[in-house]
């Protein structure tokens, strides 16, 4: 007997709802419809699309978890609600797992130390971080003066000095004429 027939057999007798002709793809019937793998037995199949799959999905963006417990966990990503504050510094997160992560940055122990200039982190991602500051490519470039930086923050902290500088120079009672007058010097000093 090949071994198509007596699966095709077991199936019969594992499900006797489900009619298998005799010359039919009995695989077909055990088939998942996201990715058409195939599989022996119904729990298997069952298995597999919650694990890979996900049984649980978010309604707002699509995301698929196995777990009730990891979509409830995932929701609160999309609320503006941040319910959770540190109490050292007052920074608010909108899940228990963010505060819970935030508070090692105010731990004494800082296990992870830079090897190029010994600055120590509390987080492993805090010292990645730090370690682009040190590279020699600097991929982050000012429009207005042309300073570049390693990363994406150093270019924003140094927008937010121009952004004073000009707030200075450029009041809200000055012509058109002299804010146009002054934000030109104030480039032509930045160039030097």
């Amino acid at each position: 007997m090949a071994r198509r027939e007596t699966e095709g057999e077991a199936l019969e007798a594992l499900y006797p709802e489900t009619q298998i002709l005799e010359n039919s793809d009995w695989s077909s019937l055990l088939k998942c419809l996201k990715c058409d793998e195939t599989f022996r037995d119904k729990q298997s199949k069952l298995r597999h699309q919650r694990e890979r799959h996900g049984m649980f999905t978010c309604l707002i963006c699509g995301k698929a978890f196995s777990q009730r417990s990891g979509l409830s966990h995932h929701l609160p990503m999309h609320s503006e609600i941040k319910a959770f504050q540190c109490s050292v510094c007052g920074k608010c997160f909108r899940q228990r797992s963010g505060l819970t992560h935030h508070k090692q940055t105010h731990s004494e122990v800082k296990a992870f130390s830079c090897d190029v200039c010994g600055k120590a982190f509390a987080q492993g991602s805090g010292l990645i971080h730090h370690k682009s500051t040190h590279s020699l490519v600097k991929s982050f470039t000012c429009h207005i003066c042309g300073k570049s930086f390693a990363q994406r923050s150093g270019l924003a902290h140094h927008k937010n000095i121009h952004l004073k500088k000009l707030n200075e120079v450029i009041t809200p009672d000055s012509t058109v004429s002299s804010r146009v007058m002054n934000f030109q010097q104030y480039l032509m000093s930045c160039s030097k």
